[in-house]
């Protein structure tokens, strides 16, 4: 066990087979539970469910959500504990499908689960494919796994919602529809975090839980102002966007979000780092607060290729490199664009 944070449990593993098997006795050993009838009172959230002979719980009392995420992380000794704990990208892509997760699946890459059935051919599970999701890291296609036992979990969780609800899709409208990816003479938003390297190296476990506010305020404004995630790496992410009043606005709502997000507590006002400091107008109103987000906005034609291996275009050309040179230049919490654009 890597840590325990209130309610969620992270554990590594040296294989996905042996991650595989904890999620699945995990599911399995919840129903067997003696829960207190105070828990079982909740309806709608701990009710027990049988399947349709009547025969087999699917589910009774609390509900578990599992995601399995194969990587390599960064780690760090707690000078304190002397426990490794993990950090980075590869447990950024593990929230990531967390948080696509529903109670009482497993979420988990398709390449994984090849991987688990390769190690264990005899595991008694169903894995259902779920479509395509992009992560900060890739995009790739995720499946649900279940065991074999409670597959009618699959029915129940189709009727609570469509599995093409958006839930897969980070630049779906809130109308349901897909942002199309703008091709041709485009804007281009360049976004990453001010000093994130010593952030992470400081602050790992803070930087996980910021990273998640994060991309749920780019989503959520991507989605009122047609923006099109087109690259993550790291911390950084480009956006393209048709309209430069679109590209304009979603810099300039995210950043106002940004005064207001929940920031941990630890990376804000840390005297030793300069970019954690609130700064205040002469009102008393709050300008920067905790984490910044530097942006770099710029204009031009691109040229955009579709891999035969991905959905995903991949965009290049000049405006892309300007734009990049731009973010050089910003400090937390601004904008930059050249003359010329604005």
């Amino acid at each position: 066990i890597v840590r325990i944070d209130g309610d969620v449990l992270v554990a590594a593993f040296h294989d996905a087979i042996s991650g595989a098997r904890f999620c699945v006795d995990l599911h399995l050993k919840a129903l067997e539970v003696d829960w207190p009838k105070a828990i079982l009172n909740h309806k709608g959230t701990t009710d027990t469910v049988l399947d349709e002979s009547g025969n087999v719980t699917l589910w009774h009392g609390l509900q578990v959500k599992t995601a399995i995420f194969k990587g390599k992380p960064l780690t760090k000794k707690n000078p304190i504990t002397l426990r490794v704990d993990y950090y980075g990208p590869a447990l950024q892509a593990a929230n990531e499908i967390t948080n696509l997760t529903r109670a009482g699946e497993i979420l988990t890459l398709a390449q994984t689960a090849k991987e688990i059935m390769k190690e264990d051919p005899d595991l008694d599970v169903q894995i259902t494919s779920l479509g395509e999701v992009s992560l900060s890291i890739e995009k790739t296609e995720i499946v649900r796994i279940l065991p074999s036992v409670l597959s009618g979990r699959a029915a129940h969780l189709q009727q609570v919602e469509a599995i093409n609800d958006g839930r897969f899709d980070p630049t779906a409208h809130s109308s349901g529809k897909t942002v199309k990816p703008p091709s041709g003479d485009v804007i281009i938003v360049f976004v990453d975090i001010e000093g994130s390297l010593i952030l992470w190296e400081e602050f790992p476990r803070e930087m996980e839980q910021f990273t998640a506010t994060k991309n749920r305020i780019f989503t959520e404004c991507a989605r009122l102002y047609q923006g099109y995630q087109a690259a993550i790496e790291g911390d950084a992410s480009m956006f393209v966007f048709a309209a430069a009043k679109d590209a304009c606005r979603w810099a300039l709502n995210v950043q106002q979000r940004m005064t207001k997000a929940d920031c941990p507590e630890e990376m804000i006002d840390q005297p030793s780092i300069i970019f954690t400091q609130t700064l205040y107008d002469d009102n008393g109103a709050i300008l920067l607060k905790g984490v910044r987000l530097r942006m770099a906005i710029h204009g031009g034609i691109v040229l955009s290729e579709t891999p035969e291996s991905s959905n995903k275009p991949t965009y290049k050309g000049i405006c892309i490199n300007k734009a990049a040179e731009i973010l050089n230049e910003s400090k937390g919490g601004e904008i930059l664009c050249l003359k010329s654009f604005s």
